[in-house]
This record gives structure tokens, C-alpha cells and sequence, in this order.
């Protein structure tokens, strides 16, 4: 029987379930979350994920953007209302490229904990979301593991095939032995260092 991954989320908690394809397919009629194409192939393994890690790093972006907003834009705003030249030497096209440059920042630094988090593992691969599309991974193609040391001596798995690699963060999810014990189990012997 082939199950799906369904995520449900209600009140700020984040929960897993494995429903077979029958059941699966009623719970999509009524709840309308998600759609059957956007639910991975194969049997998903189970891995809690810390999905709270989001949420500093949302209000840390959410503040940086509130502050160059009040101190920069909104000043400028209103004075173009009152006919004056933007505040403090700005133009208003530095006051746009400002914007969008922290803009591109605070995606940038959202993007690497959301593709953490949406990392998925079956029996079959591993795969991770990508700008366009996903990056999937057999487990029969992984060639290494191996730990890279990343900022602030955080250790990141990285899963490397021949043409391709997914680094994997320990510290997003919630049971790090057994993110280990599922990469000990599936990842050719070879593989392993």
C-alpha cells in the first residue's frame, strides 16, 4: 500500500501523519491543504522537524525591514507630501535599491532554514526544494557522507552524489540520532565514512 506524507499544521505545531492513498485522497477532498502533486513518491520517513526556527528568524527580518522603513522610507514619504526632497542627501531611486537589496537579504537569509525544513526523505530519495524545482537524490546514487563544519562550529551533513549535493542540518530537526540512523540505514555502505 503506498502512503503519502500529509502535513498538518494547526496552532504553531507542525505534525506528520502517514495515511494510506484511500484515506489520503478523502482528507484532500475535505481539507483542500494540498494537492496529491505536490506530495512526495514513495513511503516518507518520518522525521520531526523543529519548525520554530522560523519564527526568529521571520521577526529578526520582519524588525530589520519595520526599522529601515521608519528610519529611511517613511521620512522620505512624508517628505514628498510636503513637497521637500527626500531626507538626508537620498534620492528616492536609493531609497527603492536600499528597499529591495534588504529585501533580496532577508529572502536570502529565510530561504536556507525554509529548505531545511522542506527536506524530504522516502525509501526510495532524498530531496530539497530548489529556486526552480526540487533537487532529488536516489539513495543508491549517494557516492559520500561526509560532516562539513559550517559558521559557528555547526556540523552539516552533506549527501553527495556525482552530480549533485544536500546538506543537511542537524540542528533542524527535533531527534538528531535518528536523522543519523536514517542516513546510516538507507546510504550505500560505500558511501559512508
Amino acid at each position: 500500500m503506498r502512503c503519502f506524507n500529509i502535513v498538518c499544521v494547526r496552532a504553531a505545531s507542525c505534525t506528520t501523519y502517514l495515511i494510506p492513498s484511500s484515506r489520503a485522497d478523502n482528507l484532500m477532498m475535505r481539507s483542500k491543504t494540498v494537492s496529491l502533486s505536490q506530495l512526495p513518491q514513495g513511503q516518507s520517513l518520518y522525521l520531526a522537524k523543529r519548525w520554530w526556527i522560523l519564527l526568529p528568524v521571520s521577526a529578526l527580518f520582519l524588525g530589520g525591514f519595520s526599522f529601515v522603513s521608519w528610519l529611511i522610507t517613511w521620512p522620505a514619504i512624508r517628505a514628498a507630501q510636503l513637497g521637500q526632497a527626500p531626507p538626508a542627501g537620498w534620492s528616492w531611486t536609493s531609497i527603492i535599491a536600499f528597499n529591495c537589496l534588504f529585501a533580496c537579504i532577508a529572502v536570502a537569509g529565510y530561504w536556507e532554514p525554509w529548505v531545511q525544513l522542506r527536506t524530504v526523505f522516502t525509501e526510495e530519495d532524498v530531496s530539497r526544494p530548489r529556486l526552480f524545482g526540487r533537487t532529488v537524490m536516489t539513495w543508491s546514487s549517494i557516492t559520500h557522507v561526509g560532516v562539513i563544519a559550517a559558521l559557528n562550529g555547526v556540523k552539516v551533513i552533506e549527501l553527495r552524489s556525482r552530480e549533485q549535493s544536500i546538506k543537511i542540518n542537524p540542528l533542524c530537526y527535533k531527534r538528531q540520532d535518528k536523522l543519523l540512523a536514517a542516513i546510516r540505514e538507507h546510504a550505500p555502505a560505500s558511501a559512508l565514512m
